[in-house]
């Protein structure tokens, strides 16, 4: 007799309680304060109180010139408000007041409405009217001094906007312009302002605007720590962040209700539906939104194409979508008693709804709940399950299959039933272990026909993921005891499930990933399609799409860590403080013993890695074995890299005894002292090839080997630097202390911009459009080319390293744990496309490049003609029409810039271009071309051989 009021109450309306009711103008805001407002609100004005507040939607409001409850008058609406003498104004406040005609004052509202003269009297015939109106007539058959003077007398009167050297306070900004003077008309009744200079879309960048067109001042949406997306500019010259998107990507769903299901083919095809009679259907760039007559509590939906959908709910709701209207299907199998929870089909004429008859209340219990499944044939519904158990609720709550022959079905106390395609044994219930003979089954997600996974919460209260494979059974832990409300994959290893806490978790192979959706929420549905999105419906309308960030790896290490690094994809090393070394192999952690507490760690391949820690020690892993190898010193050893197995360099702290620094070379065989330096402390060392290797330490130190020796270059830094990575000998990065950003161009370092002012431990890439750094507070920096932007690391922990595989995986060590950068719209890094990525490239801009590591056109596309060496590209987008000159620094040889049509390289067809390059008098090569607005082309530098420099680009209109 476990049935109950409240039972029945939390079955039918699980979702209702404790709903929030967020009113209109609950927050006060500052309408000049970007982010005042949630996203999507606006912040407006309205009623006469003169406070703005967050509304959720833009609505009535003082100003709009309407009236509204509430105002007096708005602009020229004056409602039933008059004046028994004087004119009758409204203030922008929306309440109004009277003009004291006679005063001898003209007096005008904000909008220059009001009176149009006031002679001191209250008399009619002399030119003012006792209402203070301009008696034209009297002035035209008198021609009087007493008449008010027109134009040109220096006062604004009756029809007349302006007066020369008087524009009532007027001026150029007044219509959109920047700078300039503005003018009166002749017949001052109009302003002139075609002496104003400047305006927002002239695509030039005004001090009082933040962007223009495409001008950007070279931002991007990382430099406002969004995750990704593109940064555009608003036609008020104000930034635009609706397509820039965060690791968790809020919906704006058209509903306060709790969203209950999310179905969808894919992206362009998605329906979601709420407990207050919303339905929204995504095609991937916006949301339409029905509300369904009556407001029914939607339950589940289902889709297999835009024009045909089910959506389900409580009382009976059955509705149908055939692509342009939702309308409730009738069928006799269907009553106003049934709740119906779930829908699923593997065609259109192969649909399956679950959901329970409530049963009968006696006293304060309700019996003899049944349970129903549905099924409909393309023609109509029809009922293949009604089921109940005495003294026991059996509510189907889920519904999920793999085909037509393989359907699931699950609900409360242990209800978990199959169909198998026999048609005259239409369901069969599932012989459940012990353990969950009784517990509530929340939800079933069929991965294949062999393979189904379940959730829900047991009857001691707690939850459970269980998975079910030709028949078997067992559970998998999630480490937290909450109810499991919903499960979600695409097999066993990628499973996502959300807890009725707000917890969302991802499964793969080492374990289970604790993402991190915004405080406070809490879902109750979750669909995905892509490997790194999924997208979660919860109270109060929310809607959610997860798009990738740094997320924890599983795997629990007992130490902070000091290092990550692998040779090889899915093969690397995780060393941490105390001396412990973990080693990730085929999905597969194992502890292996270097015999040193680890401070480096590099090698060429996965069968030879060197390591380098404390006390001047080293050890080399060959054949799986890791082997001592004296230094011959007993300092500890700070950072470690090479060229090959036989050329590797490391760098250490300063030794008491000595008072120096030292620089150890090893030739595949021993190590020697190469190097040292007095009472520096060396970090880092970077071997970009054999003849150019940089070691970096404390006081902004830099050492260049040349082949031959050992020498300082000048930083212009005293900041300690702890790391350095290069993409070619000239072009070297070292990063450091209170944000410092140094690059290296061959010639001298200069201090890149950062926008940061931490510590910055490491720096790693795999090209020079690739560039990752680390360090404390959260700072994750990724440059792709163009200049160094953040990524959200959510918690904002301390980072320390980062290493980056060949396969586009991005490591991290935050204290104990190792993060990894996951991302749906993040492309793969290192994976080359048909042709190479494009930066951006501006007008008056200055760009450096670098060959090193770009593809070679002639090798990776055999039938491609006109480039002949590794490539770097650029996309220019003509801000206007007019001529565009591209010319490399001097000094760059046997280069060439060939100019293309975006749809051109798109395509790697370069048998016809825009522009060629030739060579100049002083020797450098450039390009002019006639560009026209919005057109974009591709600037290609294409070298026989590596080459790097500065691409100078000069726009003239």
């Amino acid at each position: 007799m476990k049935n109950s009021l409240l039972a029945l109450c939390l079955l039918l309306f699980p979702f209702s309680a404790c709903e929030t009711d967020l009113k209109d103008g609950h927050y006060t805001c500052d309408p000049n304060e970007p982010g005042a407002c949630p996203d999507g609100w606006v912040c407006q004005l309205r009623g006469t109180d003169g406070i703005f507040r967050c509304y959720e939607s833009a609505g009535a409001y003082c100003q709009n010139g309407v009236l509204d409850p509430g105002e007096i008058c708005d602009g020229t609406d004056l409602g039933d408000f008059t004046c028994e003498n004087g004119f009758a104004i409204c203030l922008t406040n929306c309440t109004a007041i009277c003009t004291e005609c006679g005063n001898g004052e003209i007096e005008l509202n904000e909008r220059g409405v009001g009176e149009e003269c006031d002679d001191g009297n209250s008399d009619d015939g002399d030119g003012c009217s006792s209402e203070c109106l301009i008696e034209r007539s009297y002035c035209v058959e008198r021609d009087s001094d007493q008449c008010l003077n027109w134009c040109g007398d220096g006062t604004i009167n009756g029809p007349e906007l302006c007066e020369p050297g008087n524009l009532g306070g007027y001026d150029c900004t007044d219509f959109g312009f920047h700078d300039g003077t503005l003018a009166c008309s002749t017949d001052c009744r109009t302003f002139d302002p075609s002496q104003c200079e400047g305006f927002c879309g002239d695509g030039i960048i005004q001090n009082v605007e933040v962007c223009d067109g495409i001008q950007q001042n070279q931002l991007s949406c990382w430099d406002f720590f969004f995750t990704g997306g593109d940064l555009h500019c608003d036609t008020g010259c104000i930034r635009a962040f609706s397509e820039c998107f965060m690791s968790w990507n809020r919906h704006m769903a058209n509903t306060m209700g709790n969203i209950t299901s999310i179905h969808g083919t894919d992206e362009a095809n998605l329906f979601a539906v709420s407990l207050t009679g919303w339905i929204g259907h995504y095609d991937g760039q916006s949301w339409t939104n029905t509300q369904i007559a009556g407001d029914p509590m939607l339950r589940g939906v289902w889709t297999i194409a835009p024009d045909d959908a089910w959506a389900v709910g409580n009382f009976g709701t059955l509705l149908h979508f055939n692509g342009s209207q939702w309308t409730v299907f009738p069928t006799a199998a269907v009553t106003g008693e049934l709740h119906l929870t779930s829908v699923w089909g593997s065609a259109s004429d192969d649909v399956w709804a679950v959901g329970f008859y409530p049963g009968y209340l006696i006293g304060l219990d309700y019996f003899f709940s049944r349970g129903v499944i549905l099924h409909f044939n393309g023609v109509d519904w029809s009922q293949s399950l009604v089921h109940s158990e005495l003294d026991t609720e059996v509510n189907f709550m889920s519904v999920h299959g793999s085909g037509p022959s393989d359907v699931w079905v699950t609900g409360s106390f242990g209800q978990v039933w199959h169909f198998d395609g026999n048609l005259e044994d239409r369901f069969d219930r599932i012989v459940l272990p012990v353990e969950h003979e009784t517990s509530e089954f929340s939800s079933v997600f069929v991965l294949t026909d062999q393979q189904r996974v379940f959730s829900g919460i047991s009857q001691g209260g707690e939850g459970f993921v269980l998975k079910e494979e030709a028949g078997q059974f067992s559970e998998i832990p999630t480490g937290f005891s909450n109810r499991v409300a919903q499960v979600r994959g695409t097999s066993i290893d990628d499973l996502w499930i959300i807890l009725d806490n707000g917890t969302v978790l991802r499964r793969e192979p080492d374990g289970w990933r604790n993402l991190t959706p915004p405080l406070g929420s809490r879902f109750f549905s979750s669909w995905n399609a892509h490997p790194d999105t999924l997208w979660v419906g919860g109270a109060n309308g929310l809607l959610l799409t997860y798009t990738g960030e740094f997320e924890t790896v599983s795997q629990v290490f007992p130490q902070n860590l000091v290092r990550v690094w692998g040779a090889a994809n899915d093969d690397f090393y995780v060393a941490g403080q105390s001396g412990a070394l973990h080693h990730l192999s085929n999905d597969q952690w194992a502890a292996e013993t270097p015999g040193l507490v680890i401070t480096d760690l590099w090698g060429p391949s996965t069968d030879f890695v060197m390591a380098v820690g404390t006390l001047g020690k080293t050890a080399i892993r060959t054949s799986d074995v890791w082997s001592p190898v004296s230094t011959g010193i007993t300092t500890r050893l700070n950072g470690v890299h090479g060229c090959s197995a036989s050329d590797i360099w490391a760098v250490s702290n300063v030794d008491t005894g000595t008072g120096e620094s030292k620089i150890l070379h090893y030739n595949g065989t021993t190590w020697t002292t190469q190097h040292s330096v007095p009472a520096i402390q060396l970090n880092d060392v970077y071997c970009v090839a054999p003849n150019a290797v940089f070691a970096v330490g404390h006081s902004g130190t830099i050492l260049f080997y040349d082949g031959t020796t050992w020498n300082q270059q000048s930083s212009d830094s005293t900041n300690h630097l702890w790391a350095v990575w290069g993409a070619s000998r000239k072009n070297v990065l070292a990063v450091g202390n209170d944000g410092t950003i140094l690059r290296y161009n061959g010639t001298s370092w200069h201090s890149e911009y950062s926008g940061v002012g931490v510590i910055l431990r490491d720096i790693a890439g795999t090209n020079a459009r690739n560039i990752w750094v680390v360090g404390s507070s959260g700072v994750a920096l990724r440059n792709a080319g163009v200049r160094f932007s953040p990524v959200v690391v959510p918690g904002n922990p301390a980072l320390s390293r980062i290493h980056l595989q060949s396969n586009g995986r991005i490591l991290a060590t935050a204290g104990t744990s190792l993060l990894e950068y996951r991302s749906a719209f993040l492309p793969n890094l290192f994976t080359q496309p048909d042709c190479p990525q494009t930066v951006p490239l501006y007008c008056q801009e200055e760009r450096s490049f670098d060959t090193t590591g770009m593809p070679d056109t002639v090798s990776q596309w055999g039938s491609t003609t006109g480039l002949n060496g590794p490539e770097t590209a650029f996309t220019f987008e003509a801000p206007f029409s007019g001529t565009v000159e591209w010319k490399l620094s001097p000094g760059v040889t046997g280069a060439r810039i060939i100019v293309l049509s975006s749809a051109a390289w798109a395509t790697c067809n370069t048998s016809t271009v825009e522009a060629l390059s030739s060579t100049d008098n002083d020797g450098t090569e450039a390009v002019s071309l006639q560009v026209v607005r919005n057109e974009r082309y591709t600037v290609v530098i294409d070298s026989p051989s590596t080459a790097t420099g500065t691409l100078i680009s000069t726009c003239t209109r």
